[in-house]
């Protein structure tokens, strides 16, 4: 099996946007979903923000959601796999980079991580 983190740059950035925007789609629960891709240049990182008018997600999940196999909703009330956020994570962590969440339970997410410059 291949590492992820051997793939080439733009592929993996692509798996990023994929996943978290795939998430933000997937899990809206509104009629109108909407989803904001944001970027900030900082001295050493590039810094990007997922954002959506979802339903949140609890603090007590921020960390949760990025462990392999975990999910907010069980597997049978909303088909996931749990594997999307830990791959993001891993990628990103591979790279030097960090992710984390803001978010509030019905008050939509929004998913920032930031990569180096120099990668």
């Amino acid at each position: 099996m291949i590492s992820l983190l051997l793939l080439p740059k733009k592929k993996l950035i692509f798996k990023i946007f994929s996943n978290l925007i795939t998430n933000a789609v997937n899990h809206n629960d509104k009629a109108i979903g909407k989803i904001e891709c944001t970027y900030a240049s900082l001295p050493d990182f590039h810094q990007f923000t997922i954002k959506d008018n979802g339903p949140g997600i609890a603090e007590g999940y921020h960390t949760k959601v990025f462990g392999i196999f975990q999910t907010i909703l069980a597997r049978d009330v909303q088909e996931n796999t749990g594997i999307g956020l830990s791959i993001v994570k891993k990628i990103i962590e591979g790279k030097s980079g960090k992710i984390h969440i803001e978010s509030e339970e019905n008050n939509g997410a929004s998913f920032i991580f930031t990569l180096p410059k120099n990668t």
